[in-house]
């Protein structure tokens, strides 16, 4: 929200809140989100496993909206919960950046380890400057992320020597 607030003059509060609400009501028990409708497109062979990376964004919308963390802290908690017991099976690289942003937005979980992990799943080129992500269920398709952006959530005190130069 606080990103989008740079190029929205005016927000519905009272929608934003209602929102929030309606995502809350989804949480299961585990404190997994799962989606709730017909997926029109969709790459992976199995479907969304395990609800990580849907769960990580509607966690990721929680904890970069002051009121809605307040509002619903118990359901962050319980969600950064299943995440973090899910993070050592999460293989796909989507999900698991994913993930890693969110676990990094916590202040509830240690972040020891999560970016060095990402990284270690990672390829790169041109001499460092350029790092991917190749998927196992699309082969032509690569996700790559320049290492400032990624190494923009890292405070410094847990980085990968490859984010040193930008902590």
């Amino acid at each position: 929200m606080q990103t989008a607030s740079k190029y929205i003059s005016e927000v519905n509060v009272t929608m934003l809140t209602q929102a929030f609400e309606w995502l809350a009501s989804q949480q299961q028990r585990t404190g997994q989100f799962d989606e709730n409708d017909a997926i029109v497109e969709n790459d992976t062979p199995n479907g969304l496993p395990n609800g990580i990376a849907l769960t990580s964004f509607v966690l990721i919308s929680f904890m970069e909206n002051e009121n809605a963390y307040n509002a619903h802290s118990r359901v962050v908690a319980r969600g950064l919960q299943y995440v973090a017991k899910q993070m050592d099976n999460v293989t796909d690289p989507y999900d698991r950046s994913i993930a890693t942003y969110a676990m990094m937005l916590s202040t509830e979980y240690p972040n020891e380890g999560l970016l060095k992990r990402l990284f270690e799943k990672s390829t790169t080129s041109k001499n460092g400057s350029e790092r991917y992500w190749v998927t196992d269920w699309r082969a032509i398709q690569e996700y790559e992320v320049d290492e400032r952006s990624v190494c923009d959530i890292c405070d410094g005190d847990d980085c990968p020597d490859e984010c040193l130069p930008w902590a």
